[in-house]
């Protein structure tokens, strides 16, 4: 996370001193500022907490997506009785990496809940960089004059899969930390499709607008390169 409740109000982790204690925004529990080098984020208190069905502990891989992007539009709580936090809340779009697996029901559910209350599509970005790492994914062309892909997926997550088929979400697949590659993904009549595109593409049409400063590309890029592949393996 890079938000927290400090004093009741939403502070950055930018924004603080190592060791300042908050309270984090979705779940109130206790939290604690961790600023490293390399890592800033925000840190529970008591370990790894049970958190609510479809939210996982998140990675510096999350923080990369959300670290450039303006405040207001990031960790966004949302919703009558506070149901969701979502990565990234924009005019445009909900946007959500998730990096574990998840279930169907709990994903299902998140898609609707964020099209009733935003009219807006639901993008997710999903980790495959172990499944690129053990060569569990691969593509090719349907042929020779289509731009589209035939993605062989082993061990797929197939709620990405499912959802990928739906009118108001798009799935894309984070394939590489180093590569400037994306892979978005939709099932149809059972095959799973694939067109390859790229970071830079994804922040000038669904990010560029909502930065913090002109020219944050090469930062939001140098946010994967800098990440451990060990980290998710």
């Amino acid at each position: 996370m890079i938000f927290a409740y400090v004093n009741e109000k939403k502070v950055h982790i930018d924004d603080v001193e190592k060791g300042t204690m908050g309270i984090d925004i979705l779940t109130r529990l206790k939290v604690k500022a961790c600023k490293g080098h390399y890592r800033q984020y925000w840190k529970y208190v008591d370990g790894k907490p049970n958190l609510p069905r479809g939210y996982e502990n998140e990675t510096e891989w999350h923080n990369a997506w959300k670290r450039c992007i303006q405040d207001e539009y990031v960790e966004v709580i949302c919703g009558e009785h506070n149901e969701h936090r979502a990565a990234i809340k924009t005019e445009k779009c909900v946007i959500e990496p998730i990096l574990g697996a998840a279930d169907y029901d709990v994903i299902k559910e998140r898609i609707d809940f964020y099209n009733k209350l935003t009219k807006k599509r639901v993008i997710f970005i999903v980790n495959a960089y172990k499944s690129v790492a053990k060569n569990r994914i691969d593509f090719k062309r349907k042929n020779a004059d289509k731009k589209y892909l035939i993605v062989n997926w082993k061990y797929k997550r197939e709620w990405a899969c499912d959802v990928s088929g739906y009118n108001n979400t798009n799935v894309f697949l984070d394939i590489s930390k180093d590569k400037d590659l994306l892979l978005r993904i939709w099932k149809h009549d059972g095959l799973l499709y694939g067109d390859m595109t790229t970071k830079t593409k994804f922040y000038n049409i669904y990010l560029k607008k909502y930065c913090k400063r002109e020219g944050s590309l090469l930062e939001f890029l140098n946010g994967f390169k800098n990440l451990d592949y060990n980290d998710y393996m």
